[in-house]
């Protein structure tokens, strides 16, 4: 199975497990207005106000997009409530008790971690993604589902941010393959809790923003920003039992009904409050030439912000889920 790669720089492909492709690009990139870290980026308090209004921005760029503003427990978009769906079932999952072997992992050493991995921590149960910001766009995790990833997924991780600025992003990715080119849906969230992103990720074309939002429902501030935090000794000298964690959870569901053009429907919900939505109408390639292993993969990712600081993440946990429809 492939490790992160893609597109470089300069036109070509990475070494096996590096970075890759694909940096925030225009207005929404990190020096853009807007962007994480660029100027006007807003300043929302994390969690927004109680009672507060879900505001979802969605940029086209060739992708039918919805704009909407729903009162918290408002308006469901797609199928189901504003809940996660509860009718599903676990196709793969971890908690990092053992090593999953995930491609292009090392052992991960916290007196001695080395920048640009995906590192399995065997002390705190848990995979690392470091990266150094001048290097790379991004770095990333690829789970090592083998099976035929099915048309409505869930996928979710609990994950604590170790080492960076309050601007750069984690997540995980849902529909994930190289064929022709590298293509990918991630649901990001920044260090901080400032903001939330549904992207839509191509290697050749760029990559913009289905949905944002600077008010995210249910987020805990990490120790790292957490000035009352009583933990000591970030970002690896700390027990990830006493660090706060934040659950992402990523639905991606494909629905291609007769006699009409295929969809994929997005949604965000951190720890279990729905966050964003969006609906592609164009949905990224399904290349049936690939492998059951390398088609709609599914994995975690961290962004950095503007600058070159180096940033870390853990994740705790990772889970992949179908959810179970009618028919």
């Amino acid at each position: 199975m492939p490790a992160a790669h893609g597109m470089g720089a300069q036109g070509h492909s990475p070494a096996r497990g590096q970075g890759g492709f694909g940096a925030f690009h225009g207005a929404s990139g990190p020096a853009g207005p807007g962007g994480p870290g660029g100027p006007g980026t807003p300043s929302t308090p994390a969690g927004g106000a109680s009672g507060g209004r879900r505001r979802l921005l969605l940029i086209g760029g060739g992708v039918t997009a919805l704009l909407l503003v729903a009162g918290i427990g408002g308006v469901a978009m797609f199928s189901g409530s504003d809940a996660p769906p509860e009718n599903t079932t676990s196709i793969y999952t971890t908690d990092f008790a053992a090593d999953p072997e995930w491609s292009g992992s090392f052992p991960f050493e916290s007196g001695d971690p080395r920048s640009n991995n995906l590192g399995y921590w065997s002390e705190q149960n848990a995979m690392v993604l470091l990266l150094d910001s001048h290097l790379f766009p991004f770095w990333d995790g690829v789970a090592p589902f083998e099976r035929e990833t099915p048309d409505h997924v869930l996928v979710s991780s609990s994950m604590v941010p170790l080492e960076g600025p309050g601007e750069a992003f984690l997540g995980v990715r849902c529909w994930d393959q190289e064929d022709e080119e590298r293509t990918m849906y991630e649901a990001l969230l920044r260090f901080d809790g400032n903001e939330a992103q549904i992207r839509r990720v191509t290697e050749e074309s760029g990559n913009s923003a289905l949905a944002e939002t600077t008010e995210v429902e249910g987020f805990r501030t990490p120790d790292l920003f957490d000035e009352e935090s009583e933990v000591e000794g970030l970002p690896y000298g700390a027990d990830l039992g006493d660090l706060v964690a934040n659950t992402l959870t990523f639905g991606c569901e494909y629905v291609a009904e007769e006699d009409e053009e295929p969809s994929m429907h997005l949604r965000l919900w951190i720890n279990d409050e729905l966050v964003l939505s969006a609906t592609d109408d164009q949905p990224l390639p399904d290349s049936t030439r690939l492998d059951d292993e390398d088609r709609r993969r599914v994995g975690t990712v961290v962004r950095p912000a503007a600058g070159n600081a180096q940033i870390s993440a853990a994740f705790t946990d990772f889970a992949l889920h179908r959810v179970d429809t009618q028919g």
